[in-house]
């Protein structure tokens, strides 16, 4: 979605990916997928910029490290197959 008010506060596709911790790359895919939305002041095209409500928005919705638990399951057991020539005994 392009926001076409020029009244809303927008940075710079480079500050956002800086702020979230994306590449730039990645946000570039983002915004032409359509899951995260811009605004073009100038005029379809014309340089991009996002909205401060999608940081908001994105940071909400990324956990935060320190809570997060990985999943890993609780039974993890090796693959089994024969071991490795330079772990064999000879």
């Amino acid at each position: 979605m392009i926001f076409s008010e020029s009244h809303v506060d927008c940075i710079s596709v480079n500050d956002f990916a800086a702020r979230v911790g994306f590449s730039v790359p990645t946000i570039r895919r983002r915004i032409k997928d359509g899951s995260i939305r811009i605004c073009q002041p100038g005029g379809p095209g014309t340089r991009l910029s996002i909205p401060l409500s999608e940081l908001t928005r994105l940071l909400a919705q990324i956990p935060d490290a320190a809570t997060a638990t990985k999943t890993r399951p609780s039974s993890h057991k090796p693959i089994a197959g024969p071991a490795p020539k330079w772990k064999q005994r000879n």
